[in-house]
């Protein structure tokens, strides 16, 4: 996983000139998911082992020693990556495209979930996909 990680990060850096901040935030929060998953697997994760389960544990973790909007950017650069990885033939099913919308909405409370798809849905080309 960690290769996959480091190739996708580098594409944010080369092909998408992604900021340094963006970058660093993305990678420590794919490389957070990746420790979660080797210490409750107590192997090495491979990518294409990577399912919803392990994604919504880790999402469920996190929510509870960080901020909505740390957790939310976390999301964001799991599904970014994930995307990535479906694109570039790493993997051939995108887990991430099972993380429903109900999901997010009870990390971050109905009003909060309402406001961010409402901006989502105004503006998709800033945002993730709900």
């Amino acid at each position: 996983m960690q290769p996959a990680i480091d190739a996708f990060l580098e594409h944010l850096r080369s092909e998408k000139r992604a900021s340094r901040h963006t970058i660093d935030n993305y990678g420590r929060d794919l490389r957070g998911l990746h420790a979660f998953l080797l210490e409750k697997r107590g192997k090495e994760p491979k990518l294409k082992d990577v399912d919803v389960y392990g994604l919504r544990g880790w999402l469920g973790a996190l929510a509870r020693t960080h901020a909505p909007a740390s957790t939310a950017r976390a999301i964001a650069a799991v599904r970014t990556f994930f995307k990535h990885a479906r694109r570039s033939g790493r993997i051939e099913k995108d887990p991430t495209e099972l993380l429903a919308s109900q999901l997010v909405q009870t990390l971050f409370g109905e009003r909060r979930f309402r406001s961010a798809y409402s901006a989502q849905k105004r503006a998709p080309h800033l945002g993730t996909n709900w």
